[in-house]
């Protein structure tokens, strides 16, 4: 494995006791987005705060466009199903259709 050097680490003082550590700066990236929590060394823990009003949007956004489309994949089955149920009853109705007598 190769070393990291020091530019890829950032310092941070934990807000609880002052203790000054370091956190690899794309795991600063990942956890900043995802609003993990972590623990100082002393085990103290920490976030990057909650999500935005712009993120809580997005994610709800997200939910209720996979529930439309899950909705309208529903509605096109039962499209199909109540078009087979037509042609069915457009048939027996033909069959049953008194013949005119010329």
């Amino acid at each position: 494995m190769g070393e990291k050097n020091d530019t890829d680490i950032d310092s941070f003082n934990c807000a609880e006791c002052g203790i000054k550590f370091g956190i690899d700066k794309k795991v600063i990236i990942n956890w900043t987005k995802s609003h993990k929590i972590f623990v100082c060394p002393n085990g103290h823990k920490l976030s990057w705060g909650e999500q935005s009003s712009d993120e809580k949007e997005l994610i709800a956004l997200r939910v209720e466009t996979t529930e439309l489309k899950e909705k309208l994949a529903t509605a096109l089955i039962d499209i199909d199903i109540q078009k087979v149920k037509v042609t069915d009853l457009t048939n027996e109705l033909e069959l049953w259709r008194p013949t005119t007598k010329e």
